[in-house]
């Protein structure tokens, strides 16, 4: 027998292995002091987890950690401050943007004004577009739809019972191969 596995090891400790895997595991072990260690200090440290003291947060845990995040206690003056700064520098800004583009400032509303509004044209447009491709999507999904439905209908008047019961059983197994290599890749992170 090869060295063991770590999974071994700990279904070994943990008693979840048939009575001739336990056998032909602990006639290892007599044999194989790399092994014989493994298992020692993989028992020390399932007895040292199984015994560590079950920790209680404090009642107000949750409130201390969130105060310390956001603090309760924002004063007027901070808020104002906070605002200031923001206004000052959104004022520079547009300072700066005049200063190095070298526009005039009293055609900035009006050209704001019209970008806005193409920006709202096109905004439209792209929305229209969006619904007339959805309902071309959802009128070609009914109609393939309906054409499947035809299809299996007609497929029922030549078919048996046994015929009916294996699809049956083949789409239920690829469903389940399909439903875990999705749960494993997306939920466990596993490459399939």
């Amino acid at each position: 027998m090869n060295c063991l596995r770590i999974d071994q090891i700990y279904l070994y400790l943990e008693k979840e292995l048939a009575p001739d895997e336990i056998r032909a595991i602990e006639a290892h072990l007599a044999s194989c002091v790399k092994c014989q260690k493994a298992v020692k200090d993989r028992r020390i440290f399932q007895h040292a987890a199984n015994n560590l003291p079950k920790w209680e947060p404090p009642p107000d845990f949750t409130e201390q950690i969130m105060s310390q995040i956001f603090p309760a206690n924002l004063s007027l003056k901070n808020i104002i401050i906070a605002i200031a700064t923001y206004v000052g520098f959104l004022f520079l800004s547009v300072i700066g943007y005049f200063i190095t583009t070298g526009q005039s400032f009293s055609f900035f509303p009006v050209r704001f004004l019209n970008k806005l509004i193409y920006s709202g044209q096109n905004f439209s447009i792209f929305v229209i577009k969006l619904l007339k491709s959805i309902q071309v999507s959802v009128k070609a999904i009914l109609h393939l739809s309906g054409y499947l439905l035809r299809v299996l209908s007609h497929l029922t008047t030549l078919l048996n019972t046994e015929v009916y019961i294996f699809f049956a059983i083949f789409a239920l197994i690829l469903f389940a191969l399909v439903f875990l290599g999705v749960g494993r890749r997306f939920l466990a992170g596993e490459k399939i």
